[in-house]
């Protein structure tokens, strides 16, 4: 599998350009309480939350290179986000207790993760480490 992202990189920088920023966005949702859920599906949401983009994240740093060399490694935490996954009629609801759960009643649109991500692409060249939450106040609670 890592040979498959490093591919991946490799055909992209040999399409368009080097890679100069990397913006990995991929996860998946499951609505079933932890003791409830089976093997199956949380090793569905481990491979694709966590390490698809950990190995999305060395392919791209090794064509990159690192921190020393300029690269800055900034995450954004969104919360409930009205994502197609999210809005399918089924989980209608789920989305109602999403709202509720969130100080500012409602999901965000995809649209909202825009203005964070351009921040941290490109209007913070000071700023690495980051997590930034866009959640709507749900920490807060």
């Amino acid at each position: 599998m890592r040979r498959r992202f490093a591919d991946t990189v490799a055909q992209t920088e040999g399409d368009l350009a080097p890679l100069i920023l990397c913006l990995n966005a991929a996860g998946i949702a499951n609505a079933n309480r932890n003791e409830e859920m089976e093997e199956d599906q949380y090793q569905a949401l481990m491979d694709i939350n966590m390490k698809g983009i950990s190995l999305t994240c060395r392919a791209q740093g090794r064509a990159m290179e690192w921190g020393g060399r300029g690269i800055r490694v900034n995450r954004i935490s969104p919360g409930y986000t009205a994502t197609p996954m999210k809005t399918r009629p089924e989980m209608v609801h789920q989305t109602r207790e999403f709202e509720s759960q969130t100080p500012m009643q409602r999901m965000a649109s995809i649209d909202e993760m825009v203005g964070p991500a351009v921040f941290l692409l490109y209007a913070s060249s000071f700023v690495t480490g980051v997590d930034l939450l866009v959640d709507g106040g749900f920490c807060c609670w």
